[in-house]
């Protein structure tokens, strides 16, 4: 769940994610940018469908309103979504938690 700085939560996807309380828009800017290299810092659970482990790297291929990263290895379950995970910032996923930039040589930066 996202707050906003009044500690409200922010679900509201029908008026761009605004805080219910007060208002004020959100910025789910600064996550990793299309094409950024990423490893996933933890689990990653997507239960019923599957679970992605802690290492997995992948490509980012979108960041508008979902942030999609496309996974280098095959994830049983993750199929039907290409074999990418995604996250709604919107309904309150925060992929920055998820996933941390890596370098080419596979160094986190």
């Amino acid at each position: 769940m996202i707050h906003c700085r009044c500690e409200s939560p922010i679900m509201d996807v029908e008026h761009d994610a605004g805080c219910r309380r007060c208002g004020d828009p959100v910025d789910f800017s600064g996550h990793p940018p299309v094409d950024a290299r990423v490893r996933l810092r933890h689990d990653v659970d997507r239960y019923p469908h599957f679970l992605a482990r802690a290492g997995a790297t992948g490509t980012v291929t979108t960041d508008d309103d979902v942030f999609t990263v496309r996974m280098d290895e095959h994830i049983d379950g993750a199929e039907e979504w290409d074999n990418e995970i995604v996250w709604s910032p919107r309904d309150g996923d925060r992929p920055n938690d998820d996933v941390e930039m890596i370098d080419v040589e596979g160094a986190t930066s």
